[in-house]
């Protein structure tokens, strides 16, 4: 197969970016159907701008990639994540479920990404201590969102957030933990199960952030995430210590690091379940059925 010429306009990746994202770019700024740049790199199938598998694609497909953009190979493979996968001769071990994270596919900081020159849609591979643009202080969520000075918390978290995994062995495990904490904190929001300090908390920071008084800020998951963002952080911190789930009484440290009413105790044993970090096989994960000391039933 002929190898193909270089692009009049051969833009480069950007950092994270999902390869729909990448080649639908370059095919807009050539003023090519997305279909050509498809038939180019041969990979037999239409990628959409939100798409990042690589179904159909070879080491060529690289390689006619490279040739497109005037970049080597290698180069490719370091801003667009899932070519790894490809370019690996030997891949390593796919880790344990409950310690992979959850990628999202976030659009890019639009601020960054007029700073190079990018003005289109662009989409990238991000996590969870990437959902906050240190550097333009923006919520990249399902939408994006300025933070206000009067939410500082946020970037406070975030600047923790980012500390955690630079002193974990293993980035990827506080990254998943996260997903615990927010699975708990979502639930003590949605069902307002909570402890009454951090509703009042939340509702406050929703009412700052959504002054429209028209649409119910309860219902929006972009905001709901982000004023709980910062009480996430602290319970991933807590999940990333070590720890023995029948001695040790997570709850109870949370009530501490959050300076909550100890008599709100008894009400997170009955609406928090442990996350699967902290169970072993005989651990129940609800843990109000089992406490330390106490004697069984049956």
């Amino acid at each position: 197969m002929t190898r193909p010429r270089l692009l009049p306009v051969p833009l480069a990746p950007l950092p994270n970016e999902l390869i729909g994202s990448y080649l639908n770019r370059l095919a807009d700024a050539n003023r090519l159907p997305i279909r050509r740049i498809d038939a180019l790199i041969a990979t037999g199938r239409h990628h959409s701008r939100d798409k990042d598998d690589l179904t159909g694609w070879t080491l060529s497909s690289i390689e006619r990639l490279a040739a497109l953009t005037g970049r080597n190979s290698p180069a490719l493979i370091h801003a667009l994540p899932s070519l790894a996968a490809l370019a690996q001769p030997n891949p390593l071990p796919t880790p344990p479920a409950s310690l992979t994270p959850t990628a999202w596919k976030t659009k890019v900081c639009q601020l960054c990404a007029a700073s190079r020159g990018v003005h289109g849609l662009a989409v990238q591979r991000t996590y969870p201590h990437q959902r906050i643009c240190l550097q333009h202080q923006r919520w990249l969520g399902g939408r994006q969102l300025p933070i206000s000075p009067r939410f500082h918390e946020l970037i406070r978290a975030n600047i923790r957030h980012r500390r955690l995994l630079r002193g974990h062995r293993d980035p990827l495990q506080p990254s998943a933990l996260h997903d615990e904490a927010r699975t708990m904190t979502s639930r003590w929001f949605s069902n307002n199960n909570g402890p009454l300090e951090l509703q009042r908390t939340w509702d406050d920071r929703l009412q700052m952030l959504n002054p429209d008084t028209e649409s119910d800020p309860h219902d929006d998951r972009n905001l709901i995430e982000m004023v709980t963002y910062p009480e996430t952080v602290v319970l991933t911190t807590l999940l990333s210590k070590p720890h023995n789930p029948v001695h040790h009484d997570f709850l109870a440290e949370v009530i501490r690091s959050f300076g909550l009413d100890p008599r709100s105790l008894p009400a997170l044993h009955r609406h928090t379940t442990l996350p699967s970090s902290m169970r072993n096989p005989d651990t129940p994960s609800h843990p109000s059925r089992h406490r330390p000391g106490s004697k069984s039933t049956a």
